[in-house]
This record gives C-alpha cells, sequence and structure tokens, in this order.
C-alpha cells in the first residue's frame, strides 16, 4: 500500500499511552510514530483486528475475530496465548479493562471476570500471556450471544448487548444482572448491535439496520436516531458500524445531543 499501512483494510486505530497511534488492519498491526509507519503480522495468526487495549506495563490486547491477542510494544513482538484449560487460545467478543491484569471479557452467553500474567511456556524460553478465570457469569440461555461490552462512567454497571438486541445491565457491586431491556419491539433478528460507549449521561448503541440508540442511565428511557427519524434526529444512514463523539463538550444548537462521526462501514 502506498501509505505503508499492512494492509488497505482499517477497521480500529488507537492511541496508546506513549503517544503512537496504530492501526487494526485485515494483515496485521500498524503503528504510526508521528514520522515514519511500521507494520507488524504474523504468519500465525488470522490477524483481522478489530478492537485493541493497552496496559502500562507495555502490553497491547487485541482482538481479531473472536480471540484475544497480545503484543509487546516494547519488545515490539507478538506474544502467545494460554488460554482457559491450557487451550492455545482465549475467546471473547469484548473486554473492560479493570486494571493492567484484570478484566471483564464476554464470551458465548457468559460474562468472565480475568486475570492474566505473563510468564515462560513451561520447558521452553518462550513468554506467553496467560488467562484464568476469576469469577463467570451466565448471562442468558446457551443460545444467546453477548456481543458488546462497556462500563458506565461511574464504574458502577456494565452495559451489555445480545445478539438478539437485549440490553442487558449487570451490577458490579451486588455482581447481579438487575435488568433486560428489549431494544426492538418488533423483528430484532433484522438488526444486528455493532459498538457501545457512554457518553454525558447515555449509553450510544450503533447499529447495523437500526440506525443509532440512546439509553438515558437517570431514566431509563430508550429512544432512536434513523434515517426517517423526526425532531432533528435524523441519520445520513441506518447501517452504523462505529460511533464516536467527536467532541465531548459541544451540543447541537437547542439539544443535549452530542455531533458524533458516524461510520458506516470498515474504513477502507
Amino acid at each position: 500500500m502506498q501509505d505503508g499501512l499492512a494492509d488497505n483494510s482499517v477497521y480500529s486505530i488507537f492511541k496508546d499511552r506513549d503517544g503512537f497511534v496504530w492501526f487494526g488492519t485485515g494483515d496485521g498491526l500498524s503503528r504510526y510514530d508521528g514520522k515514519n509507519i511500521r507494520n507488524f503480522t504474523s504468519d500465525k495468526y488470522n490477524l483481522n483486528i478489530r478492537q485493541m487495549y493497552d496496559t502500562s506495563d507495555g502490553t497491547l490486547l487485541f482482538l481479531a475475530g473472536n480471540r484475544l491477542h497480545c503484543f509487546d510494544r516494547y519488545r515490539e513482538c507478538f506474544v502467545g496465548i494460554s488460554g482457559l484449560n491450557g487451550q492455545p487460545c482465549y475467546k471473547t467478543n469484548g473486554l473492560v479493562l479493570l486494571n493492567d491484569s484484570t478484566y471483564w471479557s464476554i464470551t458465548g452467553n457468559k460474562l468472565h471476570l480475568l486475570k492474566r500474567e505473563l510468564r515462560e511456556r513451561p520447558g521452553t524460553k518462550e513468554t506467553v500471556c496467560s488467562f484464568w478465570v476469576l469469577k463467570e457469569f451466565v448471562l442468558a440461555d446457551d443460545k444467546e450471544i453477548v456481543n458488546t461490552i462497556c462500563e458506565s462512567p461511574d464504574k458502577k454497571e456494565l452495559f451489555l448487548t445480545t445478539k438478539s438486541c437485549k440490553l442487558l445491565v449487570f451490577n458490579l457491586k451486588t455482581e447481579q444482572l438487575e435488568n433486560t431491556i428489549p431494544l426492538f419491539a418488533e423483528m430484532p433478528d433484522s438488526y444486528i448491535v455493532s459498538s457501545t460507549f457512554c457518553d454525558k449521561g447515555y449509553l450510544w448503541i450503533a447499529m447495523i439496520g437500526g440506525g443509532v440508540l440512546r439509553y438515558d442511565l437517570q431514566s431509563h428511557s430508550l429512544d432512536s436516531f434513523s434515517r426517517y427519524s423526526k425532531e432533528g434526529r435524523t441519520l445520513s444512514h441506518d447501517d452504523v458500524y462505529a460511533l464516536l463523539s467527536v467532541i465531548n463538550i459541544w451540543r447541537r444548537p437547542g439539544t443535549d445531543i452530542p455531533y458524533f462521526l458516524l461510520i458506516k462501514s470498515p474504513v477502507m
């Protein structure tokens, strides 16, 4: 590619705590330092990278497909995974980092509290990233899949969405599922939740086929923004793959609605 990225398809962009910008592509990682781009690829993994997280010990965690991977930012190399029961991978659809080594993770119909540790693989000098489950919570029946997760601003709740378009509210103090909210009254299988995040007292939910939903964290009410909405809530399209607040403090004149960047499809 002319601009030096690892692949033409870019699925995620992330700025780490050292100021480097990382591009998650269809064939590995690309790091931009303000002047140059350096690519990191691997023949061992299918690296279609869609989410990235970093820790203060130099670890870059990322999701490729539904598998968790690890990259050492300081040694500039990929690190192998030792998953549950010695499996060479750990499957997840999303993480919430509590600190450098403890995370909330969603896998299938379950919520895991994970512990991470870098250690040497027995009999070798290879460093691997080991995960084990401290706690497990079953959130739905076996046929359900939890596909997104984010944390409330006060860090008291987790908001999760499911493949059948339900919003789950998990109380972190009681460690109980306190509410289940259907996002659509009709034909929920026609929509897909693509991403979620919290902003100024609201949970914003990006949908493929359904525009954007807004859940009020105080009143617990739900309203929508779509191509055919009225009252100033019209979007240019209903297929929203990602939703980012562009300017957190600016609002549309006379409203409580922030300006957003809507991404209709993966960045190419």
